[in-house]
């Protein structure tokens, strides 16, 4: 046995003289000798026994602590000598990790420890570091130190750990955190600390990744930060004190040469990314130093007006993300580098127009191909020359009710490839006409509740692979589609849809097919469906009857049918009487919604060797299932809402 996990019931609110029974419990479990790994989980006592940390478990290599909430200290561990990772969690009582924690010879304690990590201890405000140094030798593997939810905890960490790589602390309030001396670091997450302590006669420069949020005295970072020389992702939270990204002369990004992801999050004093060009050149040239930034996250900023001009010199910068800025009007001609390919931007409710252009007509020179955004509720147009970037090539919008046209020329960029429009109650059409868009592989529209007629040319489009029409007020038909490409076709909740697209039958490619919710589509197509279609969903009595008298069986390669609400045709399913055969071919079958049915034929279902997968949903006259004999392949059975059936099908007890 290498591994032993002990685990007590979570419940341990009983009184404190049972953690005596515990304890006595826990001393009798002692393990063996050569045991790997040790985890004690939700255990009752006040103190552990000897047993636990006693240098007989010498070959101990992982132990954790979780949840043993009475518990006032630690055990005895710093003379584990293989012991690599330690992790307590959840000890309500321990208020100080004392010099007993190194063990009988403080020195050289944890000589292979390389992971440790305290979380949720809400009493502990004393951590004895005993002078981890040089001398001492403490800690000299340690690789990866964590602190998170200590709230009353003081003093400071270790401050020799020669090998450290990986610090976090989260949610320690009142601590001071001092960079350790003569690490190795190369990440640091400190969030929700009183303040960072840095000698500036630190080597910052293994640093590569940074996290620095909800830190009291911000302004004590100044000269940490500009010890971040060659970090590549740095990401700033919770700074009240910062009211622009290039504050005070040299800033504090003056060195970041190497940054190439940044992030800032809830700086609720930041009006500003960049400054003005009126402003000092030597902040100008600070906006240069970021050469190699390539991510800009921007996220509650709920002051930010702009991002001035000088953003325009971030020559690197390939995707910026903004998102929860409510002062945010619009983006100027000279706020977006020309290198700029992704823009994200969601929940800006006073964004009215994306890119107010200026005459400079940025659209024709921009490499943007990727734009997404969402719940900007003021949003009305995307540009103010009513252009989209002629380089677009994935373009969503969501939730901008506002929105009453992509483009005003009524075209789509040549190099389109996927278009999602959904939540536009403005929005009177996507496109006049896509004849040039041939690059397009996937359109999704839904719930455009003006939107009558899609653009014409959707036939031209050789390279369309999905196209998704849903939740449609007012569309009135849907013209012929492209018949080579096509794998997938949904039509749903389209009210007023009389008609299917002509020539069906001829999309050869097609795969997938929904038509669901369509209250006025009457007709069946008179040439059917195309015969290759994998997956098959319908909701209408008039498709299925077509369907029906046209042939199942003509679908020979359909694996997936799911029959909605569309079934009126009598007591039987399949009716016998029409000769209804479903496709041997079927994987799975859901059907849902028949009222009057009370029997699921079993010559229906005689001839479906490959079924795994059958769901039944709301057939409230539904007394029995077909005969086991006719389901031998199935794997996974679905009832729900078929109170007839409750009897028959119940465990060890039902005759079905």
């Amino acid at each position: 046995l290498d591994d032993l996990e002990l685990k007590w019931s979570a419940d341990v609110k009983g009184d404190l003289q049972n953690a005596g029974v515990e304890k006595e419990v826990l001393s009798l479990l002692q393990p063996h000798k050569k045991l790997k790994k040790l985890s004690i989980k939700c255990y009752g006592g006040q103190t552990f026994p000897t047993w636990v940390g006693d240098c007989s478990l010498k070959n101990l290599m992982f132990l954790e602590f979780e949840h043993c909430h009475k518990c006032t200290s630690l055990p005895a561990l710093g003379q584990l000598p293989f012991l690599k990772a330690l992790y307590v969690k959840g000890m309500d009582y321990v208020n100080k990790i004392g010099v007993e924690f190194y063990g009988e010879n403080c020195s050289n304690a944890f000589p292979a420890l390389e992971i440790l990590r305290f979380e949720e201890m809400p009493e502990l405000k004393e951590w004895n570091t005993y002078q981890a140094n040089e001398k001492t030798g403490n800690f000299n593997c340690l690789r990866d130190l964590s602190v998170k939810k200590c709230p009353k905890l003081l003093g400071s960490l270790p401050n020799y750990l020669p090998c450290l790589e990986k610090l976090v602390i989260h949610d320690c309030q009142l601590l001071e955190v001092s960079v350790p001396k003569h690490s190795r670091l190369y990440e640091i997450e400190i969030v929700g600390c009183k303040r960072v302590r840095h000698d500036g006669s630190l080597d910052l420069c293994s640093i590569k990744k940074a996290t620095l949020s909800n830190i009291k005295w911000f302004s004590c970072l100044k000269g940490l930060m500009l010890g971040l020389s060659q970090t590549e992702f740095l990401r700033v939270g919770g700074c009240r004190e910062l009211p622009s990204l290039c504050h005070n002369g040299a800033g504090w990004l003056a060195q970041s040469s190497f940054l190439r992801n940044l992030e800032i999050l809830n700086c609720s004093q930041l009006v500003s990314m960049g400054i003005s060009i009126g402003e000092q050149k030597e902040e100008v040239q600070q906006m240069e130093t970021l050469c190699s930034l390539e991510h800009l996250r921007i996220k509650h900023c709920e002051k930010l007006e702009k991002l001035s001009a000088t953003m325009y010199n971030l020559t690197s910068l390939r995707e910026l993300e903004i998102v929860k800025c409510p002062k945010l009007l619009s983006f100027s001609h000279d706020n977006l580098p020309l290198t700029l390919k992704g823009l994200v931007v969601k929940n800006c409710d006073n964004l009215k127009c994306l890119l107010d252009e200026d005459g400079m007509n940025i659209s024709r020179r921009s490499l943007l191909s990727h734009l997404i955004i969402e719940r900007c509720h003021s949003l009305a147009s995307l540009s103010s020359t009513g252009d989209l970037p002629v380089k677009l090539q994935h373009l969503k919008i969501w939730s901008c009710p506002k929105l009453a046209y992509l483009s005003s020329s009524g075209y789509l960029p040549v190099g389109l490839k996927h278009l999602r429009i959904d939540t536009c109650q403005m929005l009177e059409s996507i496109a006049d006409s896509v004849h040039n868009n041939t690059c397009l592989e996937s359109i999704f529209i839904a719930r455009c509740e003006k939107i009558q007629y899609l653009p014409d040319g959707l036939d031209k489009l050789s390279h369309l692979q999905q196209l998704h029409i849903e939740c449609f007020r007012n569309l009135v038909s849907v013209s012929r589609l492209p018949s080579t490409g096509l794998r997938v076709l949904h039509l749903s909740w389209c009210r007023i849809l009389q008609a299917l697209p002509n020539g069906l039958h001829c999309l050869t490619y097609l795969q997938e097919l929904e038509i669901s919710n369509c209250p006025c589509l009457l007709t069946f197509p008179e040439e059917g469906f195309p015969t290759n279609l994998t997956s098959l969903t319908i909701s209408k009595p008039e498709i299925l009857e077509g369907l029906i008298h046209w042939g199942f069986h003509k679908l020979t390669s359909l694996k997936r049918l799911a029959i909605y609400g569309g079934y009126s045709d009598g007591v039987m399913f399949p009716h016998e009487g029409k000769g209804m055969m479903l496709p041997c071919s079927l994987s799975k079958l859901a059907i849902s919604d028949f009222p009057n049915v009370e029997t699921l034929s079993s010559k229906g279902f005689q001839n479906l060797p490959f079924l795994e997968c059958l769901s039944i949903v709301k057939l409230p006259k539904l007394k029995c299932l077909p005969g086991r004999d006719m389901l031998m392949s199935l794997l996974e059975l679905y009832i729900h809402d078929c109170p007839l059936l409750k009897e028959s099908c119940r465990r060890d007890e039902g005759k079905d």
